[in-house]
């Protein structure tokens, strides 16, 4: 009768891994090493248990030996891998995974792992065949799915990722961090409703979990509930002190609500966070909380060449006898930029020009979008939500120039920009800063906003149009005034300055000045955009903080229709505008409706729109280089009222101003428009030009 064979310790040493008990397998480990030092499945195993154990060198050193004695281990490579991943060795542990599977190739635990690897290398698109190949093995593979879902968000493969998640959220209803991922998706997608849901859905599985606290809190934000927004965020900073997106983003939340309680002891250290090398949050953020150019620069390079795939295609379009323009949005609806540009739509030489609207997302139709549907020779609608797909889709349409007018602002989409939808490519409007991606070929701009001194401050060419580099609609009706100021809450005698920017453009520093404006000048308001009771209640309380009686503020409710706003805007004396984020839409409405502004250059684009306005409206006296001069003027204004009626009347004529001239601003973007392309048909490269005045 044969013997059966004696029955090693280690047997047993599999259930006690799955119980927890490390100490009774390492003790079987170590008798088994009792007797041959370099049993290779021994030293494997104490190495595993040196895993759990969170001690990854001691693994490395175990399993390396195991792997010496025993090369042909596939399960010791894969873990060999595991503890190359532990201590961030990420091209070797690739290196170990990709051994497992040359022994074991149906090993699917190292196709994800080697998956995580590559996605921890910024190698998204070489994970994927890896995740394909474990998913037909085994199709319900949740680590799997949940690791493609991810690695499918980092190559803004929204839509993707988001069935992706969907099915391994079937597998585990109860996972937070699919719960966090699937919003993720969905905040990308602009879904923010859905994303929030999920957000809070991953809270109430797991409320200390910060990375949905701090999607949640974003997603808020987004939907307007601002106050919910900061309070997200302030919990978030408490479990992660120093972090700095969650600073910046409490920041910013903060200034949406004028909120300034921690302005002080934040701002100062602005700078440094955005200048961290970890912050995620976008280059908007920058323009409120970085006030130069230089700064905005290295922030937005930074944050595209982490946050952008760019993987530009360079499409040729079939030759035509028009020029084909495409203007990409997802606000082509009652939106400010809208208002801006639908005049130049309209105006736009049909005769030279073929022009596509491409809007991203479908839109309830307001009357400004049907104006953009009726201005524009086609009106495209993308609702793809894969970036890549969606770019394939404009790529078709063989467009000769692709203009984004939005940049990071809400809901954009640069991943098309990125991957490349024409062969040239124009940042306009929406976003007045660089980019900062190699994607974008030009922006256009004026002298005032980009001194040639500071185009090393932009990825992009520098185009100059000759005017102002903000157009107009010279259709902008403006009802007829009915109502007197006493129905708008405001007195009936005295200044009335005014202010209708965005709350969270409101600083401090702005604030103080327009208050002791107030108090130098007698029985005069300041008169404010209405954004909620928190808003109003802290813009109060810091009125009266520096002695100015709470109620010479006066806050105006957001009216349905732009012709009524323009209306009542007429009972303004004087706007005032902010700093270091000038007024845009903002500061046109009120020189269209008549009123004079006051702005101060800063030292970025974004805080010399008003110094640019005020050229091309013909008002540049009103344009100073200082608060000190601000408040001077605003002071000497408001107490003269004969100098200020003189400014007032320098604006009868507006309509004839080039501001204010929609064809003359269109017939300059066309020259600028046909110059880049000339370029390109003589395979020239981008190169900043400025364009000459056509009037």
């Amino acid at each position: 009768m044969t013997a059966l064979p004696t029955p090693s310790p280690l047997q047993a040493a599999p259930q006690l891994l799955a119980q927890g008990k490390l100490d009774e397998a390492a003790a079987l480990a170590e008798q088994v090493l009792a007797g041959d030092p370099a049993d290779p499945n021994a030293l494997h195993l104490l190495g595993v248990i040196a895993l759990q154990r969170g001690e990854p060198d001691a693994a490395l050193r175990l399993i390396s030996e195991a792997l010496r004695v025993k090369p042909a281990m596939p399960i010791a490579h894969y873990n060999h891998g595991n503890a190359l991943v532990k201590l961030k060795r990420y091209p070797e542990a690739l290196t170990s995974f990709e051994q497992a599977l040359v022994l074991r190739p149906d090993h699917v635990e190292s196709l994800i792992n080697a998956a995580v690897a590559l996605a921890e290398m910024d190698r998204h698109k070489d994970a994927v065949p890896y995740l394909d190949r474990a998913l037909v093995l085994r199709p319900n593979a949740y680590e799997a799915l949940f690791t493609l879902g991810n690695v499918l968000l980092h190559l803004d493969r929204n839509g993707d990722a988001d069935a992706v998640l969907s099915t391994a959220r079937a597998l585990k209803p109860d996972s937070a961090p699919v719960l966090n991922s699937r919003g993720v998706a969905l905040g990308a997608m602009n879904r923010h409703h859905d994303a929030f849901a999920l957000f809070d859905e991953a809270l109430k599985v797991q409320p200390d979990y910060p990375e949905a606290l701090g999607n949640r809190a974003t997603a808020l934000r987004r939907l307007n509930r601002l106050t919910e927004s900061r309070d997200d965020l302030l919990r978030l900073a408490a479990m992660k002190p120093g972090d700095p997106d969650t600073a910046i983003n409490l920041m910013v939340t903060q200034l949406a609500l004028c909120d300034w309680s921690a302005y002080q002891s934040a701002m100062p250290r602005m700078r440094d966070m955005f200048g961290c090398g970890t912050a995620k949050v976008t280059p908007f953020e920058s323009l409120l909380l970085l006030p130069s150019a230089k700064d905005q620069y290295a922030y937005a390079t930074q944050y595209t060449a982490r946050y952008i795939q760019a993987r530009r295609e360079s499409p040729t379009p079939p030759a035509g006898d028009k020029i084909r323009i495409a203007y990409v949005s997802t606000d082509f609806f009652r939106h400010a930029v809208l208002h801006l540009l639908v005049g130049v739509l309209e105006s736009h030489d049909r005769d030279k020009f073929h022009i596509t609207a491409v809007a991203l997302g479908e839109r309830a139709p307001d009357a400004m979008r049907k104006r953009a549907q009726a201005a524009v020779d086609r009106f495209m609608v993308i609702t793809e939500a894969d970036d890549a797909r969606a770019a394939e889709q404009l790529r078709a349409e063989g467009f000769d120039i692709a203009i984004d007018i939005q940049g990071y602002t809400r809901d954009s989409r640069l991943g098309l920009f990125a991957r490349g939808i024409a062969p040239v490519q124009v940042s306009y409007l929406g976003f007045t800063a660089t980019l900062g991606g190699t994607f974008m070929d030009y922006i256009l701009a004026d002298h005032h906003v980009i001194p040639v001194g500071e185009r090393d401050c932009f990825t992009e060419q520098v185009v100059y149009l000759p005017d102002s580099y903000q157009p107009n609609d010279s259709r902008r009706p403006i009802a007829p005034t009915t109502l007197p100021r006493v129905a708008h809450g405001l007195p009936e005698k005295g200044i009335v300055f005014c202010c209708f920017n965005n709350p969270y453009k409101i600083m401090p520093p702005v604030f103080s000045v327009w208050m002791r404006i107030l108090a130098a000048v007698p029985d005069s308001v300041l008169w404010l955009p209405a954004g909620g009771q928190e808003v109003e209640s802290n813009l109060r309380r810091e009125a009266q903080a520096r002695g100015v009686n709470p109620a010479r503020l006066v806050f105006a409710p957001r009216m349905p229709e732009l012709a009524d706003h323009l209306a009542r805007l007429r009972h303004a004396d004087l706007a005032l505008d902010t700093q270091p984020y000038n007024a845009h839409t903002t500061n046109s409405d009120a020189l269209w409706a008549g009123v004079p502004v006051i702005a101060c250059r800063g030292d970025s684009f974004v805080s010399r729109v008003g110094v640019s306005l005020l050229h091309a409206v013909g008002l540049p006296e009103l344009a100073v280089d200082s608060l000190v001069d601000y408040e001077s003027l605003a002071i000497a204004l408001g107490k003269d009222p004969a100098r200020l009626a003189a400014v007032r009347q320098k604006l009868a004529g507006r309509a004839a101003a080039p501001l204010f001239d929609t064809v003359r601003t269109t017939r300059h973007l066309e020259a600028a428009f046909a110059t880049m392309h000339a370029r390109r048909l003589r395979g020239l490269p981008p190169e900043s030009f400025s364009v000459p005045q056509l009037f």
